[in-house]
């Protein structure tokens, strides 16, 4: 089986981002779980994954979190940063993520 179809399946189970064991993904896929082990961690590079060994022990696909899910704290933070360095182009950025937060106001100045 090509590589692209194996991950395919994985993907395909993981998409409920329920915990499954690699024993449970090989089955389904009719692959060894070698070969799983290895896409899974090929996939956790473009994809959030988490894995646990033990009794509970599995795999779980995490929900990918949007641009605007940026906390006001983190929000704070990278405009702080920004704030160092001083030019025209910061400016409009900055005053581009404050108006992304509602509540925010833009403190951009003239």
């Amino acid at each position: 089986m090509k590589s692209r179809y194996i991950l395919f399946g994985i993907m395909f189970v993981l998409e409920d981002h329920k915990r499954h064991t690699m024993q449970e993904i090989s089955d389904r896929l009719e692959i060894c779980k070698g070969t799983v082990w290895r896409c899974v961690s090929d996939l956790s590079l473009f994809y959030p994954t988490t894995t646990r060994h033990g009794y509970h022990g599995g795999v779980q696909l995490l929900p990918k979190r949007k641009p605007d899910d940026l906390t006001d704290e983190e929000i704070e933070a990278t405009i702080g940063i920004l704030k160092k360095f001083s030019s025209e182009i910061t400016a409009i950025i900055i005053s581009k993520i404050r108006k992304m937060k509602k509540g925010l106001v833009d403190e951009r100045k003239p």
